[in-house]
């Protein structure tokens, strides 16, 4: 029985590498803050957090925008104790800059995998065109690559360089706990991974694990392109991604985020390795289920 520990042991090294560790960029599960920490105004955190009013145009009085709150009501099912991070905008204000802006990633890549978890909580006075979550090389529209528009019950494709709201990929309940993936691809080829396959420039989104967008345009100054010669499409690479209000327009709004994470690799192993561990699978029950038969022979 010890030889069969051992080989399983063997087996195990050996798949070690194969399946490997996707390269995380970024991570933030907001749990290392204060309850009611202000982000706009602490220092030291993971996110460069602002609210202020464009000095022409903007109306309204803005209260604090981003804080990090304990989950009493375990809304995310993590835990009372569990934090996230609130994006309230209680008062109707209209063309302001409203931006949660996640700092430097570790590196930068052309393709990988964006996670996070949401609620959307039931507010009487929502105003406006929703949440956008943009990805790209730095922050602001002129900057993105891919963004989609969490708006009251509805998830929105980014359209446009002004990032505007597109279709509809799902619907969703309010005060629920979901989970959205957004596996993006910037380079100028197509990409296999073991969830399907995303064209070049596009992103594919899933909802709690379900594929609701399959080679999703990308939008924004980086992921949309009005005239290939004035204007020719070009693969940066994905350094950033930012939570900002629709806030041109008059908007009041809240959104709750947790649990964000950026990797270079997609999580899920390849076709190829999935089917060689299968048969290594396999091989390795085969094995211990005659030796078992042979001890007792």
């Amino acid at each position: 029985m010890n030889h069969v520990i051992t080989t399983l042991a063997l087996s195990a090294g050996l798949l070690t590498p194969i399946l490997g560790s996707a390269a995380v960029l970024f991570e933030d599960n907001f749990n290392e803050y204060a309850n009611g920490l202000d982000l706009i105004t602490a220092p030291d955190t993971e996110w460069n957090a602002y609210a202020s009013e464009n000095p022409n145009y903007g109306t309204g009085t803005l209260p604090d925008a981003f804080s990090v709150i304990e989950d009493s009501g375990n809304l995310f099912g993590s835990g009372t104790s569990n934090k996230f991070m609130k994006m309230a905008v209680t008062q109707t204000v209209e063309k302001y800059n409203i931006n949660s802006s996640a700092n430097a990633f570790t590196s930068s890549t052309l393709t990988g995998q964006v996670d996070f978890r949401f609620v959307d909580p039931t507010d009487a006075a929502s105003t406006g065109y929703g949440w956008a979550v943009r990805i790209g090389y730095g922050n602001g529209n002129d900057k993105t690559s891919f963004a989609i528009i969490l708006d009251e019950g509805k998830l929105h494709t980014g359209v446009g360089a002004s990032i505007g709201n597109g279709d509809v990929l799902s619907t969703y309940s309010m005060d629920t706990a979901y989970a959205v993936t957004i596996v993006f691809n910037n380079s100028a080829d197509s990409m296999i991974y073991a969830g399907g396959s995303v064209a070049s420039k596009t992103m594919d989104v899933y909802l709690d694990g379900v594929l609701i967008g399959n080679d999703v345009p990308g939008s924004g100054g980086e992921g949309f392109s009005s005239d290939p010669i004035d204007d020719p499409v070009t693969y940066t690479n994905i350094a950033n991604i930012n939570f900002t209000a629709k806030a041109y327009s008059p908007f009041q709004d809240t959104l709750y985020i947790d649990d964000v994470e950026v990797n270079s690799d997609i999580s899920i192993p390849e076709p190829s390795t999935s089917a060689f561990l299968i048969g290594i699978s396999v091989l390795l029950v085969t094995f211990l289920r005659r030796r078992l038969k042979g001890a007792r022979s």
